[in-house]
């Protein structure tokens, strides 16, 4: 048969029990107690501050305290602040009290997603073919920047369609730069086009190449000038003016 007491502060206690003459002695703290934290909605960064008190209670009904374990947000007692776009890890306290133990913490993670923002009037500067897909693009208007991040978040880079040269190529894969680009999902531009050139080379013969008169041609040395892009390469041999005569 169990026994259970239960004091608002330590004390000690004794009880005989029975014919057995049963002593059992301890401290008594106090009654148990648990926190329900419901989990809170989603949030957009940029979304306005707001009071978390009401989503977790103690079975004791003594008031709870929240902190900010880990994540993009800060709070001001209970009004909790977003800070960023990611996971607000946050935990509910209760210290125990008016004849309650403390609780076990809880903890939920709040999810806040990236902010959507669209960008407009965007140039792309046409290249000479170097290889890769890289675009450069220049100017456009971010829309739905928030005020304080006006300045740290511009247009990144882009890309061409195929590194392969022609005119009227698709841009797409637009990125956002910036330190607080992190917290922002770009719309991909439509319609944006631009230009890969041909690369101009130049093929030069080494000097001084030459061979002993009534044998075969040797193959003929040359240079390349600018460099080939990375993993380009072309196949063919120099020829020479007719004529065996030294």
């Amino acid at each position: 048969n169990g026994l259970h007491y239960w004091a608002g502060s330590s004390a000690r206690d004794v009880l005989t029990n029975g014919p057995n003459n049963w002593i059992i002695t301890g401290d008594a703290l106090g009654c148990p107690q648990t926190i329900t934290f419901n989990s809170p909605p989603s949030k957009i960064y940029g979304d306005s501050d707001f009071d978390i008190s009401g989503y977790a209670s103690s079975s004791s009904a003594l008031p709870v305290t929240y902190e900010v374990v880990s994540g993009p947000g800060s709070l001001d007692v209970n009004t909790l602040s977003l800070t960023g776009a990611g996971n607000i890890v946050i935990k509910a306290t209760q210290p125990g009290g008016s004849g309650y133990l403390a609780a076990e913490p809880a903890q939920q993670t709040l999810e806040v997603s990236k902010k959507v923002i669209t960008a407009s009037s965007i140039t792309v500067s046409n290249k000479v073919y170097d290889g890769t897909t890289t675009a450069t693009a220049t100017g456009g208007t971010l829309t739905g920047v928030l005020p304080a991040d006006i300045g740290n978040v511009s247009l990144g880079t882009a890309s061409f369609d195929t590194k392969n040269l022609g005119t009227g190529k698709v841009i797409s894969g637009f990125t956002l730069s910036g330190s607080k680009a992190g917290n922002y999902t770009l719309t991909q531009p439509t319609g944006v086009t631009a230009n890969i050139t041909a690369l101009a080379i130049t093929v030069t013969a080494k000097p001084n190449q030459g061979k002993v008169y009534g044998e075969s041609d040797p193959s003929l040395k040359y240079t390349v000038s600018p460099s080939l892009a990375n993993g380009d390469s072309f196949a063919g041999a120099l020829s020479r003016a007719s004529g065996e005569n030294v």
